[in-house]
């Protein structure tokens, strides 16, 4: 052993750890920002009764410490607890005082139906939730809760944010239930300080929470999330998303359930930002947020479509940056974007890999570029995040990487610091999923020359036609260039003579109308023949997963009345 190793042995007897090394951990944030500026605006929200609430990050603090306390005098070290509420200041508070009471959390979709929220409480184990008053019927169906903590989301002088009327909630079989404010009022914190919770000295590869696959076609699975990841992956969330270029206010348009809330939970905190909660989606308060100084958002596609074409919409005059996931946009959306100052951030990611592992990156000599070519490139999804290996694009059925080509298509492979440690209880999924040594996404893509990549589709939504493979996502991109068509979605059909042919689902825009003997023309002049969907169904709305994505199976399963 050389001599500086053996010291560093012997400090790490003597005081059981190395002193070049400490233990990330992303709960850290809070207590660092309330150590550094105490007075700033944490948290600001327009609580379900229409009132104003608003903390500094000390009130902030002093609501998780005492969440924490509570927690920890009720449960034992590693219990899950969940979290089944929209994005209110109680979410954000949860999230914190969770984990720093050495507990383990598990973010819940709140736009599930009550079976499939007992299905996920208990694949996650969970004994006890923290619930919003509006969604404790959800619960009706759920088995091995302890409690439930119920939060009314009432403002009121000071944002009580709470409820103490001894309201009365239908409980589950076996559960109790506290409201949020009595919780937080027993939780005790005149003695201790922040040294007392899990925000040091934690092994920064145990699991800091879990977070749920959409289960759009199967059970879905919980995805564990370390503490290391999380930290990495909030860090590079700050850089990528530009949330350090002065007081970030940050707008929460993306479920804070999905994906660890992106890790912008995190995120934001680190930089002192202010977090600017939507209990719903409304998308007038939306533009009156944009419109009085909000500096960043997140959404898909989907999402910023709705924005863009809302009659409040008008061009801003700051640019606002919008990090954009969930699904490929095109860029005709991007365009849309640009033209209202909504300055769009392309990521590419998934639920096991902490949200965002990759951007595009915009180059000043794009620029230069006629205005479709440069959209074009902002759509693809890019290179790896700052604190993420390099993505690799392999050959389907081996582990050999397509060409640089732009044309080649395989599947896209990741792994490094910000993907998940595995699926909770579920040791034959996280070996199958790291096949090799590397995390299969089941997306589709092709590797640019520059080692940019950029997706071609989704492995399940390739539509084999007569022997040609087609792209969803490319035939969509092109359908949404037409001024009437608003949301387009292209899904394989049972076809007779060529086993299966495209479908093309449209909604349409305010006050638009579509012959659709002249789209086939439209289609005919920038289509291939066997690109172009027989049939095309106008539907008033596209069914949709709580982060926007577009759910293809219920498409795929429709029938024409």
């Amino acid at each position: 052993m050389a001599p500086l190793d053996r010291l560093h042995a012997i400090l790490a007897q003597v005081t059981g750890r190395r002193p070049h090394k400490h233990e990330l951990n992303p709960n850290w944030f809070l207590p660092r920002a309330v150590e550094i500026e105490p007075d700033a605006v944490a948290i600001v929200h327009r609580a379900a009764d229409g009132t104003a609430v608003e903390y500094t990050y000390a009130q902030f603090g002093l609501r998780v410490r005492r969440l924490a306390t509570y927690l920890r005098s009720r449960y034992a070290p590693g219990t899950v607890v969940g979290i089944l509420a929209p994005n209110t200041p109680m979410f954000l508070e949860a999230l914190f005082a969770i984990s720093m009471a050495g507990l383990v959390k598990a973010s819940y979709n709140y736009r599930l139906s009550a079976g499939e929220v007992a299905q996920v409480v208990a694949v996650s184990r969970a004994r006890a939730v923290l619930v919003d008053a509006e969604y404790v019927r959800l619960l009706a169906d759920a088995r091995g809760l302890a409690e439930i903590v119920v939060d009314a989301d009432i403002g009121g002088p000071g944002g009580a944010n709470g409820s103490a009327r001894g309201d009365s909630w239908p409980v589950p079989p076996g559960a109790v239930a506290t409201s949020y404010t009595a919780a937080l009022a027993a939780g005790a914190v005149d003695t201790l300080g922040w040294d007392a919770l899990a925000v040091r000295g934690v092994p920064e590869d145990s699991v800091l929470s879990l977070a749920f696959t959409s289960g759009t076609t199967s059970t879905p699975k919980a995805v564990e999330y370390t503490h290391r990841g999380m930290y990495l992956g909030a860090l590079a969330n700050i850089v990528e998303s530009g949330l350090n270029n002065g007081r970030c206010r940050y707008l929460w348009t993306l479920p804070m359930f999905h994906a660890g809330g992106w890790t912008f939970p995190y995120a934001v905190t680190a930089v002192r930002g202010t977090h600017v909660c939507l209990r719903r989606m409304d998308y007038g308060l939306i533009w009156h947020y944009l419109k009085t100084g909000v500096s960043h958002y997140n959404g898909a596609p989907t999402v910023n479509a709705e924005i863009c074409a809302h009659a409040d919409a008008e061009r801003l005059p700051q640019p606002v940056r919008v990090t954009v996931a969930a699904a490929a946009p095109s860029p005709a959306l991007f365009e849309r974007m640009h033209a209202l100052n909504l300055d769009p951030i392309h990521v590419y990611g998934l639920t096991e890999t902490y949200g965002p592992c990759t951007r595009t990156y915009a180059l000043p000599a794009w620029d230069a570029l006629p205005p479709n070519e440069r959209f074009a490139r902002l759509a693809r999804q890019g290179h790896g995040f700052l604190t993420a290996e390099p993505t690799r694009v392999v050959r389907r059925g081996t582990m050999t990487d397509v060409a640089r080509d732009g044309r080649e298509v395989g599947e896209i492979l990741l792994r490094g610091n910000i993907c998940m440690r595995g699926y909770a209880h579920d040791r034959a999924a996280t070996a199958a999923a790291y096949a090799g040594g590397w995390f299969h996404t089941g997306d589709l893509a092709v590797m640019h020359p520059d080692g940019a990549i950029q997706i071609t589709d989704r492995e399940k939504d390739v539509i084999v036609s007569g022997g040609e493979n087609i792209s969803s996502v490319a035939v969509e991109s092109v359908l949404l260039t037409h001024p009437a068509v608003f949301e387009a979605a292209l899904v394989a059909v049972p076809d007779d003579k060529f086993g299966e042919r495209p479908k093309a689902f449209l909604t349409l825009r305010p006050g638009a109308r579509l012959d659709v003997d002249d789209f086939r023309a439209w289609m005919r002049a920038r289509l291939g023949g066997f690109q172009i969907p027989r049939e095309i169904e106008l539907v008033p709305e596209l069914p949709k997963t709580s982060t926007g994505k577009i759910r293809k199976n219920e498409l795929r399963a429709r029938r024409r009345p």
